[in-house]
C-alpha cells in the first residue's frame, strides 16, 4: 500500500510540474511579449528584435507576426519584405489573430508577392471574428468607406468601431466618435461624440486622425471639403509619428491641394513616410519624378528609389526597376538587367513588368535569343490581369499574324477590351480594321470617328505601325501609298520611328516621287528624336560622304548609339571601321 502511494504522489507531482511548467510557459511568453509592445512603443526596436526572436524561433505565433513588421518597417532589422511575408504567412496559418491581420494587408498590396484582395478580405474577416481588436478597426474603415468588394454599412461599420475602443483601441474610439457626431450609422448625439473624442485623445489615435482628415480633404462621409482641418488633422497624426500620414501629406504638398505646390516638402515627407516604416513612400516618390507627376522630372534619382525599395522586395519598384534598364530611363539601357528584374516582378502578377518582359522576350533584346511562342503567353497573362497594353498586343498579333494564326474577329475582339480600358492605339486599330474591311462590313464613317478620337488621346505609336507593317508588307500585302497616310499622321502626332520609314519612301521613291533631300531630311530629323533606325541611315551617309559631307567621327558616334542599344549591324559596321582606319 505504501508503494502504490509514492507511487500515485510520484505521478501527481509529475502531472502538477508538467501542468505548472507548461503555465509558466504561457505566461512567461506572454510577460515578454508585452515587454517587446514596451520596446516598440519606446522605439527601442534592437531591444523588441532580442525578445521577439527567440519567441519566434520557439513557434510562438504572435511574436512571429511581430517580428514579421519589423521586417516590413526596417525597425532594428534590415529592411526585407520578403521576410516579413514569410512570417506573417507562418504566423497566419498557426492561426494567430494578429498574423492574420498582417498577412491580409500584405496581399492587399501585393507586399513581396502577388494580391489576392479575396484572400486578404477573407483573412481579415477571420481576425475580426476572433475579436481582434486591430482587425475590428479596420474591418470597419473598410464597412464605413466602401470598395469594390464591400458595400457601405455605417451600422456594421459602427458595431466593429465599438468592439475595437472597448478593447482599448483609440483609433477606433475616434472613429465612434466622428460616427456619433455626424450620425452615420447611429442616432446623431454630440454629447457622446465628445465623451470618444477625449477618450480617444488620451490614448494613440494618429489613424483614426489621417482617416477623418482624408473626409475633409475631399468633403465626404459628413465632413464639409475643408483643406485647413484636413491639414490640421494630418500634422497631427504625423507629429504622432503616424508614416500614414506622412505619406499623404508628401502628396498634397506635390499636387497642391489645398496648399502651395512645393516640391522640396513634398520629398521631405515622403522621406519621412519611409523613415517611419511606410512600405510604398518610396515607390510612390520614384513614380511621381519619373513621370514628373508634380515633382520636377527625375529620371536618375527615380531609378535609384526604385533599386532602394526593389532590393527590399517591393514589386511595383521591380516593375519600374526593370523598365528603367529596358528603355534606359535613369540609367544606362541593359537588357540583362532589365530581364532580371522583370522576371521577379512578372512572377508576382506586376502587368506592367509582364508587358515589357514580352517584348524583349519576342524581341531577343540584348542579344538573347528569341522566344515568341512565350512572348504571346507573357502578352495573355498581362491581358487576364486587365493590361489594356497587353489586350491591345495580342490584338495587333491577331491582326497582322505574327507568330500566331491570323484572326481579324479575334484582333477586333482584343483591340475593343484594350480601348475600353483607355489605349488609345487600340481606337486606332479598330479604324484600320473598320477602313479595310476585315473580319466585318467596311465602314469608313465609324473609322473616321475612331480615329478622330484615337488622335486626340494620342496613337503615334499604332499609327507607325499600320503604316510599317504596310510598307513591309507584314501580315498584309505591301501597300506604299497606303502607308504614306499612316506614316505621316504618325509623324504629325510625334512617332519617331515614323520618320525612318518616310525617309526610307522618299529615298527609294516608295509611294511617292524620289527626292533623297527629302529623305534625308526626315533622317536628321528622326535621328535627333532618338530614333534609332534614322541615326543608323544617316551615319550611312556620313561614312560614305553621300549627299552629306563625309564625316567617320560623326558617322562612328551615330553606329555607336545605335550598337549601344543591341544592333549586331551596327556593330560589325564600327568592327570594319576599326579595321580600315588600322
Amino acid at each position: 500500500m505504501v508503494g502504490n502511494i509514492k507511487k500515485f504522489s510520484f505521478a501527481l507531482t509529475l502531472l502538477l510540474v508538467t501542468g505548472t511548467c507548461t503555465s509558466c510557459t504561457a505566461f512567461n511568453d506572454e510577460r515578454q511579449l508585452s515587454e517587446a509592445d514596451a520596446a516598440i512603443n519606446a522605439k527601442q526596436y534592437p531591444e523588441a528584435e532580442k525578445i521577439l526572436r527567440p519567441l519566434a524561433d520557439s513557434g510562438n505565433a504572435r511574436a512571429t507576426a511581430t517580428l514579421g513588421h519589423l521586417y516590413e518597417t526596417g525597425h532594428g532589422v534590415p529592411r526585407d519584405y520578403r521576410k516579413a511575408r514569410a512570417l506573417y504567412e507562418k504566423s497566419a496559418a498557426a492561426g494567430d489573430a494578429e498574423g492574420l491581420v498582417c498577412l491580409a494587408f500584405a496581399l492587399g498590396k501585393g507586399l513581396a508577392g502577388k494580391k489576392d484582395i479575396p484572400k486578404a478580405l477573407e483573412l481579415l474577416e477571420k481576425s475580426a471574428s476572433l475579436g481582434y481588436a486591430e482587425a475590428e478597426y479596420k474591418s470597419g474603415l473598410l464597412h464605413l468607406n466602401g470598395c469594390e468588394a464591400i458595400p457601405k454599412d455605417y451600422k456594421r461599420a459602427f458595431r466593429l468601431f465599438r468592439s475595437s475602443a472597448q478593447k482599448g483601441d483609440g483609433d477606433a474610439e475616434l472613429l465612434l466618435g466622428y460616427m456619433y457626431e455626424k450620425g452615420l450609422g447611429v442616432t446623431k448625439d454630440l454629447r457622446k461624440a465628445e465623451v470618444h473624442r477625449i477618450a480617444a485623445n488620451a490614448k494613440t489615435c494618429s489613424r483614426g486622425k489621417c482617416e477623418i482628415a482624408g473626409f475633409y480633404n475631399s468633403g465626404i462621409l459628413g465632413a464639409p471639403k475643408d483643406y485647413n482641418k484636413a491639414l490640421e488633422l494630418l500634422h497631427s497624426s504625423a507629429k504622432d509619428g503616424y508614416a500614414g500620414a506622412m505619406q499623404v501629406l508628401a502628396g498634397i504638398y506635390a499636387d497642391g491641394n489645398g496648399v502651395k505646390a512645393d516640391a522640396k516638402e513634398s520629398e521631405a515627407w515622403y522621406m519621412k513616410a519611409d523613415e517611419n516604416g511606410s512600405s510604398t513612400a518610396l515607390y510612390e516618390l520614384a513614380d511621381r519624378l519619373e513621370r514628373g507627376n508634380g515633382l520636377p522630372v527625375d529620371l536618375k534619382k527615380a531609378a535609384t528609389l526604385y533599386a532602394m525599395a526593389a532590393k527590399r522586395g517591393d514589386m511595383d519598384s521591380a516593375a519600374s526597376l526593370g523598365n528603367c534598364y529596358a528603355f534606359g530611363n535613369g540609367v544606362k539601357r541593359d537588357y540583362t538587367k532589365a530581364r532580371e528584374w522583370l522576371e521577379i516582378a512578372a512572377a508576382a502578377d506586376r502587368w506592367e513588368a509582364i508587358d515589357t518582359l514580352a517584348w524583349i522576350v519576342e524581341d531577343g533584346a540584348g542579344g538573347k535569343t528569341k522566344d515568341p511562342k512565350r512572348g504571346i503567353e507573357l502578352h495573355r497573362k498581362a491581358a487576364d490581369l486587365g493590361s489594356s497594353h497587353g489586350l491591345y498586343a495580342l490584338g495587333t498579333h491577331y491582326l497582322w499574324g505574327n507568330n500566331i494564326k491570323q484572326d481579324f474577329a479575334e484582333a477586333r475582339k482584343y483591340f475593343e477590351q484594350s480601348s475600353k480600358n483607355g489605349k488609345a492605339g487600340a481606337d486606332c486599330m479598330l479604324a484600320y480594321i473598320y477602313q479595310n474591311g476585315l473580319g466585318v462590313a467596311n465602314d469608313e464613317k465609324k473609322a473616321e470617328e475612331l480615329l478622330k478620337t484615337a488622335r486626340k488621346k494620342g496613337c503615334a505609336d499604332a499609327e507607325y505601325q499600320i503604316g510599317r507593317n504596310l510598307y513591309e508588307g507584314n501580315g498584309t500585302p505591301v501597300d506604299y501609298k497606303s502607308a504614306l497616310p499612316w506614316l505621316t499622321r504618325a509623324d504629325e502626332d510625334g512617332s519617331q520611328h515614323a520618320l525612318n520609314y518616310l525617309g526610307l519612301m522618299y529615298s527609294l521613291g516608295r509611294g511617292v516621287e524620289l527626292d533623297e533631300k527629302k529623305g534625308l531630311e526626315c533622317w536628321l530629323n528622326g535621328a535627333e528624336k532618338g530614333c534609332p533606325g534614322a541615326k543608323y541611315n544617316v551615319a550611312v551617309r556620313y561614312r560614305r560622304g553621300y549627299i552629306l559631307p563625309k564625316d567617320l567621327k560623326k558617322a562612328r558616334e551615330l553606329y555607336q548609339e545605335v550598337a549601344d542599344l543591341g544592333d549586331e549591324q551596327a556593330k560589325k559596321i564600327l568592327e570594319e571601321m576599326d579595321k580600315e582606319e588600322k
